[in-house]
């Protein structure tokens, strides 16, 4: 029979074997737990003074018959008692009835026991005490007396006789002592750990569906650990997504808005032309709204291509003295169509590390916002100063000012307080709204202030050491 390996039986099958983090942490920590008390156990086990006992293993009873057929050999009669110098019969104990050794040799206390043992059990046995490993008690008649052989002999702490041994002994009470304790308490701890990741799995899901659905986030900011943390973290996520998808939809709607307008009005040149063949073409109009919109996109893929930059992008190290000159040089063709005269009180050779295109494009538009709206005749200052740690441009103008009610506002899209002046003078209300996208890349701030009689000064601080 042929089986499928289609996609969706992969998916399947990796489904049925997924673990998932609950069963990982349950029996990671489960198995660490296990091998934390066992390893303890176990060099307590190697340490300890006390004498264990167990059954002989079937090989190691077969090795002791060898050798008690060889002892036999050896000590058939007294004559041959001086072999107890020999090396192989040193490993070896004959203890009687009464508890005298063969040779006459001072017998070790382990030996002792294992001999009490062995006559009360009645059966050969095995004993250890730490490394110390004595086995036997089988009964050997020499000269007429009853002898019981025990043998000594070293096992690795490797061995599976060492650790078998271990094992047996904490068999019993240990492993359910495992599964009645442990078990339980790595149950729990996995299900705390899990439990708010689940929580916060369900909640992104229905924040990919509502943005405003963020009930069980709040719920979960309030733990006082890493979970609270993370929800916190999440919960201000979900509120800068909502905030940009938001301006994103509001400018769009401000877009069309604005578009709707110019091309409105050329809609209706166009209509007085078809209608008047004989009136004379005044393309004046026309001309100026083209411009408009020219300049309306320009200055939203201005912002476009800021909003994508990060504080990183193209960073790098300029003269910020000479860039604000050669910008107030080109922007004094324009102030001269108005009479406008630009005052500049720049210090000498202060450098800036930033993205220069950002800084460029900031100054360039503020400084346009202050023509824009200086009167014919008019004057504009600007000042360009270093201080520890900051660098500080001021753009002033002797125009009308702003309200003080609107001040923060002018920095956003599209914002213009003054609809008809500013439609006169032909701002869009972008030009502010790049500006303070441009400082922000840049880690700086600005802000605006009114100043005495009339005029607005825009301040722009920067870090000296970005």
């Amino acid at each position: 029979m042929k089986v499928s390996h289609s996609p969706a039986n992969q998916s399947k099958f990796k489904r049925w074997f997924k673990l998932s983090l609950f069963w990982k942490i349950l029996f990671w920590f489960w198995l660490s737990m296990i091998l934390i008390v066992t390893i303890n156990l176990f060099i307590g086990y190697l340490n300890s003074d006390r004498i264990h006992y167990r059954p002989l293993p079937p090989e190691i009873e077969k090795d002791l018959g060898h050798t008690l057929h060889r002892v036999e050999r050896q000590l058939k009669n007294a004559k041959n008692r001086h072999l107890s110098h020999q090396r192989y019969l040193q490993r070896l104990f004959l203890i009687d009835e009464n508890g005298q050794e063969i040779f006459n040799r001072s017998i070790p206390p382990i030996v002792n026991a294992l001999n009490e043992r062995v006559k009360q059990e009645g059966h050969i046995m095995m004993s250890h005490q730490k490394r110390n490993v004595f086995y036997g008690g089988t009964q050997v008649q020499l000269g007429g007396k009853t002898y019981r052989l025990y043998k000594n002999q070293r096992f690795g702490l490797i061995s599976r006789h060492y650790i078998g041994g271990f094992f047996r002994e904490i068999t019993k009470n240990f492993f359910i002592t495992i599964f009645i304790v442990s078990f339980p308490l790595s149950f729990i701890l996995a299900f705390m750990i899990t439990r708010p990741i689940k929580a916060l799995q369900n909640t992104t899901q229905k924040i990919a569906d509502n943005l405003d659905d963020i009930s069980e986030l709040q719920s979960l900011s309030q733990r006082r650990d890493e979970f609270g943390d993370l929800a916190t973290d999440f919960q201000s996520m979900a509120n800068s997504l909502k905030n940009n998808i938001n301006s994103q939809k509001q400018l769009l709607s401000d877009v069309s808005h604005e578009l709707r307008s110019p091309l409105t009005r050329l809609q209706i040149a166009l209509g007085i032309i078809e209608k008047n063949q004989s009136l004379p073409i005044d393309l004046s109009r026309i001309k100026l709204e083209a411009v408009r919109m020219n300049d309306m996109l320009n200055n939203l893929l201005t912002l476009s291509q800021l909003e994508a930059q990060t504080a990183q992008t193209n960073k790098e190290s300029f003269n910020l003295s000479q860039l604000l000159e050669s910008i107030i040089q080109d922007a004094s063709f324009e102030a001269q169509q108005k009479q406008i005269n630009i005052h500049s009180d720049i210090k000498e050779n202060i450098h800036f590390s930033g993205i220069k295109t950002a800084i460029l494009s900031a100054i360039e538009n503020i400084l346009r916002n202050a023509i824009r709206y200086t009167q014919e005749q008019g004057s504009i200052h600007c000042q360009l100063v270093a201080t520890d740690g900051e660098i500080q441009i001021y753009i002033k103008d002797n125009g009308p000012g702003v309200a003080p009610e609107y001040l923060n506002k002018i920095f956003d899209s599209f914002y213009r307080p003054q609809s008809d002046r500013s439609r006169a003078t032909g701002s869009v209300g972008l030009g502010l709204s790049i500006a303070k996208r441009a400082i922000l890349l840049n880690q700086g701030r600005i802000s605006a202030h009114n100043i005495q009689p009339h005029g607005l000064k825009v301040c722009i601080q920067l870090p000296s050491k970005s």
